[in-house]
């Protein structure tokens, strides 16, 4: 029940990000403060929740087929993903400046 709930969550927020644009609900996110191409980076995030998303809706389900190491690998998408992100915007901050 908490992966379908947290799943739903993931996606109205991917949704939020990367179809209306609304990147004032990321925390710590100013908008005088960032530089990058925002049309990018709202699609960008949305994309990557929207696949979190769906990893979290198929996570009870690997579970019980892989046991433990499905958890395992989904923490390592997670990071990956949240990682990427982070390596976008520095690399477009730094062109941008």
């Amino acid at each position: 029940m908490i992966p379908i709930l947290l799943g739903f969550f993931l996606l109205i927020t991917g949704y939020l990000l990367g179809g209306l644009k609304k990147l004032s609900i990321i925390p710590g996110y100013k908008e005088e403060y960032f530089h990058a191409d925002k049309e990018m980076f709202g699609v960008l995030s949305g994309a990557a929740l929207f696949f979190v998303a769906l990893l979290t809706f198929t996570l009870p389900y690997a579970y019980q087929t892989f046991g433990m190491s499905a958890y395992v690998l989904y923490g390592v998408i997670v990071v990956l993903c949240i990682g990427g992100i982070i390596g976008y915007v520095r690399t477009i901050q730094k062109m941008n400046m």
